[in-house]
């Protein structure tokens, strides 16, 4: 059933319309008939009509007056005008204010029906469109935990995220002016991943009250720190005051004594970007007490003397991604001595590391593993095993099967199966890696030229072209080194070198080892 109201200072039009509508439209209802501008506007406020018949010349308020009114609270109402006046300027303003219809008194029965045929044909358009928007803004709402998450993904490990990053301020519905991101230190891992679903809630809805505060974007658990992005309309302000009064409201609500700290406020999207890296780099794998800190302003207690691992672990995921299963376990050899140089032998802390290392490759697992595969692995027990152990030689180990385990499963398919370009490039590499290739014979093999390939590899695969290829002969090589006699000049022949010298360069670039190391 669909409203419609009429609105003519002619007392017979109201009467004719309605009886023309009563007879001929069983599925409309007048629902409202007036004659005035202004009554007008207050019984379609009141009754909310889905069409309305207006008349132009009204006393009072006219009756484009009266649309003009009506349209900015009801802007989905269909108008018709019907008008004694063929004027120009009348129906000129009539288009602008989106009336369906400009028709002249008098108005034939046939032409009424048609035009409401028409106006409930807009009106299902309409509603279509709305009922579209609203299930779109479930469905993200819906999925918006699973975004957030994979941003974080993104930003800390660019080759395992979903979707290029430029791409989630519109996924995420970010509209922001400013943008900044916040670390949360926890020394005491278990509190915070016992309370971790109340940890979140307590700062969403604390943030979420604070001044400016456009949008909150929280990370998952990564090792003993929780990652916070915030969007602003404006620039923030009493921020030591608020992020303190946060720290209180954790430590009283669960226990939890946090360092906070606060990265640089920035520009846009892209600013939130910047102020995340700046701390990461900054921040990782440092120890706070608690408290609430600004970036640079970091007590000396927490500085430590250390390379940061991010740019080894970032080689590690990629090498995981690819199923290089050997790559992988040499990169990781680099990773496990950083941190536990970094931890200074804090077994704890290396384990709750490893948690979040675990969790990463885990989704790179699930994205790129078969469904079977999927159905006979369970994170929870390899994080098991990485709590029962009780030294580090012997948590080492258990890092080292479940590295191997699951990249063992990876078919990384994913990506070739959306992309026949990459498919097709990466299995002639794969065929060819042994032979001097140029990035011109593997777009050829792929039949697109080599700005395209590049751009897609960049794109889906956040690597070059070239970098794949050396990271496949880096792997053979790897093999080779370990279940063949062969000769390290042999090996750098049989994966594409003709240089030794500059096999072994690349070899040590990649794995951080010499050739020498691996076979010895």
């Amino acid at each position: 059933m669909y409203s419609l109201m009429i609105v003519d200072d002619e007392p017979i039009v109201l009467r004719a319309i309605s009886h023309v509508i009563e007879t001929n439209c069983p599925e409309i209802q007048v629902v409202a008939k007036t004659g005035s501008g202004m009554e007008a506007v207050s019984l379609a406020f009141r009754e909310k009509p889905d069409i309305i018949f207006m008349d132009i010349e009204l006393t009072g308020l006219n009756g484009l007056e009266a649309i003009t009114e009506i349209k900015k609270s009801l802007p989905e109402t269909i108008f018709v005008i019907i008008s004694a006046y063929d004027n120009f300027h009348y129906a000129q303003k009539s288009i602008a204010l989106g009336v369906v219809d400009y028709l002249l008194k008098p108005v034939s029965k046939d032409d009424l029906v048609t035009i409401l045929a028409k106006a409930i044909v807009r009106l299902e358009e309409q509603r279509g469109r709305t009922r579209e928007q609203l299930e779109l803004k479930d469905k993200l709402l819906r999925m918006r935990p699973f975004l957030e998450e994979d941003l974080f993904f993104s930003l800390l490990y660019p080759s395992i995220g979903m979707h290029p990053l430029m791409e989630y301020p519109q996924l995420l519905d970010l509209k922001i002016k400013l943008g900044q991101a916040v670390e949360v230190y926890a020394a005491d891992c278990k509190r915070l991943t016992e309370n971790f679903e109340d940890y979140k809630q307590f700062v969403r809805n604390h943030l979420r009250g604070a001044n400016n505060v456009k949008d909150v974007l929280l990370s998952p658990l990564i090792g003993r720190t929780a990652l916070i992005l915030i969007g602003y309309d404006s620039m923030p302000t009493s921020q030591m005051e608020t992020w303190s009064q946060l720290n209180k409201l954790l430590k009283s609500n669960i226990g939890l004594d946090a360092g906070i700290i606060l990265g640089r406020v920035y520009e846009g999207f892209e600013g939130m970007i910047q102020s995340f890296k700046e701390l990461r780099q900054s921040t990782q794998l440092h120890f706070y007490p608690a408290g609430v800190y600004y970036l640079g302003e970091v007590p000396k207690s927490a500085q430590q003397d250390f390379t940061i691992p991010w740019v080894v672990e970032q080689e590690f995921f990629d090498a995981a991604k690819s199923g290089q299963q050997e790559l992988a376990g040499i990169i990781f050899k680099d990773l496990f001595r950083l941190v536990t140089q970094a931890m200074q032998g804090d077994l704890q802390s290396q384990k709750d590391y490893f948690h979040g290392i675990v969790a990463v490759l885990f989704r790179v697992f699930y994205e790129n593993a078969s469904a079977e595969s999927k159905q006979s692995l369970n994170g929870n027990y390899f994080i098991q095993k990485i709590n029962h152990t009780n030294e580090d030689n012997e948590l080492e180990l258990v890092m080292d099967n479940i590295i191997k385990q699951l990249i063992a499963e990876i078919q990384n398919k994913e990506t070739a199966e959306k992309n026949p370009e990459i498919r097709a490039a990466i299995e002639y590499m794969l065929q060819n890696y042994d032979k001097e290739l140029t990035l011109a014979d593997v777009a050829a093999a792929a039949a697109i030229s080599p700005n395209y390939l590049s751009k897609l590899f960049k794109e889906y695969r956040n690597q070059t072209v070239m970098d794949f290829l050396e990271r496949v002969r880096i792997e053979k090589a790897l093999k080779l080194l370990k279940e063949s006699n062969f000769s390290i000049k042999e090996i750098a022949i049989q994966t594409g070198y003709r240089d030794p010298n500059y096999f072994s360069k690349v070899f040590k670039k990649v794995t951080n080892l010499p050739p020498t190391a691996v076979r010895g």
